[in-house]
């Protein structure tokens, strides 16, 4: 999915008469995904000239202007829900592919599911520092999960995850404990 910044990115260099191979590569982003956001951006254009309805004229730069949605014949994708549906999908699911929180990879490993982290990342706008790549990067070293630094890596991770075999998570909040203690002890 490509965020908001990408596809005013994509309309910024096609104005400035990029084709769109040069903007794909300049971007890093699939010349299909370029195509498509032109696309969009020319038919609402076209739209925005073609009517003197201010309720449609607001709703064509809502168009113009709104985060990307990504569609798929594969999957289902809804915006949000409530923590029992997510647990339920969870329970249900073998693999879990998530961002780099810990909430939601300690959620996967106490589920005993495999899991495939993905951190968001500053330069995508996602986040404003890139500290999910660290905390990925010590659940995958201590063999917990397969943990990505790019989602570029994702396609080779989804071949490994059937033959992964994730070490058992175990909580270990013993250093927590004993800091609490010394400081109640003082």
């Amino acid at each position: 999915m490509k965020n908001l910044l990408d596809k005013a990115a994509i309309i910024k260099l096609k104005l400035e008469g990029l084709s769109n191979r040069a903007v794909s590569r300049a971007l890093g982003i699939d010349k299909k995904t370029v195509n498509k956001y032109w696309n969009q951006y020319k038919e609402n254009i076209l739209k925005l000239d073609e009517t003197n309805d201010a309720k449609e004229i607001k709703q064509i730069q809502e168009n113009i202007t709104s985060v990307p949605k990504y569609n798929s014949e594969n999957m289902e994708i809804f915006d949000l829900i409530s923590q029992d549906e997510f647990n339920d999908l969870m329970d249900k699911a073998d693999i879990i592919i998530t961002h780099g929180g810990v909430g939601n990879i300690i959620s996967a490993l106490e589920k005993n599911k495999k899991v495939i982290a993905v951190p968001r990342l500053a330069k995508y706008g996602e986040h404003i520092n890139d500290h999910q790549t660290q905390i990925i990067a010590k659940f995958n070293a201590l063999g917990y999960i397969i943990g990505l630094q790019d989602v570029d890596e994702l396609d080779d991770a989804v071949k490994q995850i059937e033959k992964f075999k994730p070490k058992k998570f175990v909580h270990d909040n013993s250093k927590m404990l004993n800091l609490v203690s010394k400081l109640i002890d003082k």
